[in-house]
């Protein structure tokens, strides 16, 4: 399945950046969730014993942030430059594992509940089929044969399931949580869409993406106003947002661990469904206030893949159609606040200065992220049963280069304004974030 096998994924830019939000966290300890305790949880439950140390982020108003950006003879900001940076915040420097359901033994007979549980939230008033309901549990790879192994078949088939499985249904409706769900995983198609897209049902809903089958009519940030009519009627995208991510992190995905991250969207594609629209969101991880950098960039090996965005598609008001990746529990470890950050103006100057003075940049966004480095082996490869990972502070601007047609994503480390790299993809991205935007 799709999105179940772990494949080389080309790396893919998101270059367009969320909107400020300041969440009000609670404090508690990561652990496992008592029996009482399992269910839908809110995502105002955010757990993790974090030693908190809120700073200023946002030192400049955005007129002065243009100032800046301008000043540099090598920059130009655009007339609607995106400033992504919280007003404050708890900023760390800190390491995860990916909570996977193996690694707590999680039994079947309570995963099998707990998927239930989302299933309901998901398809509310519909019955679970056993004739589509499947099991599948990742036995490792096997390296003579090049190929991953699994323990897979049908739930009616098994009077007792090994623990730490995977469900899919796979019927007229899909889900399929993996055993990394709240992590960064799972996939949901409530089929709608796919069958706009193939004018009937399709044979399974587990391969749809709807990037891959409608036109698109351009990207937007996630506090633009403009109004599109999806299938029931206009919505403002800021609504459209407000409404997914109150959705997506309230359902209830727990595999025994508390919420401690949740899902935020980054930007959002407008799609052409038919003569109406639709909300293509990409999304990612958001730790206390601050969003997760949307990709990790480089040669992508067969044994890793980017477990760091997602996807989710919206076409009425009142509901998702698919959804690609939840987020809402990563062991987090060696969580060091930092007391300090460099401010935006001197992130400003420092990427500047190591930017070519021959060439006027114009700056669509500046943002305030973190950003995931993987821990790899000696070979280069993830280890993609804990894709351990060192999460820092970073300061990133988004720059068009009119003269190569490149866009150019920049970053200095946010603790001491070093530590200087770019990446590029050809072509310059522009969005809109007004009512009046076209």
């Amino acid at each position: 399945m799709k999105h179940k096998i772990i494949a080389p994924l080309l790396a893919c830019i998101a270059l367009l950046c969320g909107c400020n939000k300041n969440n009000s966290l609670t404090s508690g300890t990561t652990s496992i969730i008592g029996e009482e305790s399992r269910g839908a949880q809110q995502f105002a439950d955010f757990v993790g014993e974090y030693p908190e140390n809120p700073i200023s982020v946002l030192t400049l108003s955005e007129d002065e942030i243009r100032q800046a950006i301008n000043a540099q003879s090598n920059f130009s900001c655009t007339e609607n430059l995106w400033v992504n940076i919280p007003e404050s915040a708890s900023v760390y420097e800190f390491n995860t594992y990916g909570v996977h359901v193996p690694q707590f033994d999680y039994p079947a007979a309570q995963y099998k509940k707990d998927f239930e549980a989302l299933f309901s939230y998901l398809f509310p008033g519909r019955e679970i089929d056993p004739n589509c309901l499947k099991y599948s549990k990742y036995l490792g790879y096997d390296y003579e044969k090049q190929d991953y192994i699994f323990d897979e078949g049908y739930v009616r088939d098994n009077e007792k399931l090994p623990d730490g499985v995977n469900f899919i249904y796979d019927g007229d409706v899909y889900l399929e949580t993996n055993s990394e769900i709240g992590v960064g995983s799972g996939l949901v198609n409530k089929g709608e869409a796919a069958k706009i897209a193939f004018n009937d049902a399709p044979d399974t809903l587990s391969y749809f993406e709807p990037g891959d089958y409608f036109e698109s009519v351009g990207i937007y940030s996630p506090q633009s106003e403009k109004s599109f009519p999806l299938l029931d009627g206009e919505m403002r995208i800021c609504d459209a947002v407000a409404f997914f991510e109150d959705y997506v992190n309230n359902a209830p995905i727990s595999t025994g661990l508390q919420r401690n991250i949740r899902t935020r969207v980054y930007n959002v594609e407008v799609l052409k469904v038919n003569d109406k629209y639709g909300y293509y969101f990409t999304t990612v991880a958001e730790f206390r206030g601050v969003g997760y950098e949307p990709v990790i960039y480089g040669t992508v090996s067969e044994y890793s893949y980017d477990p760091t965005r997602g996807e989710a598609f919206m076409i009425r008001r009142g509901d998702i159609d698919y959804i690609h990746c939840f987020y809402g529990s990563e062991w987090t470890f060696d969580v060091k606040p930092r007391g300090e950050i460099v401010p935006v103006e001197t992130a400003i100057k420092n990427i500047s200065g190591k930017l070519t003075a021959a060439v006027t940049f114009d700056v669509i966004s500046i943002e305030f992220v973190y950003v995931r480095q993987f821990v790899k082996d000696e070979q280069g490869h993830i280890n993609i049963d804990t894709y351990e990972a060192k999460i820092t502070p970073a300061w990133r601007i988004t720059a068009g280069n009119s003269n190569d047609n490149h866009t150019y994503m920049c970053y200095v480390d946010a603790v001491d304004g070093d530590n200087f790299r770019f990446y590029t993809t050809p072509g310059i991205v522009s969005f809109s974030r007004s009512a009046e935007d076209a």
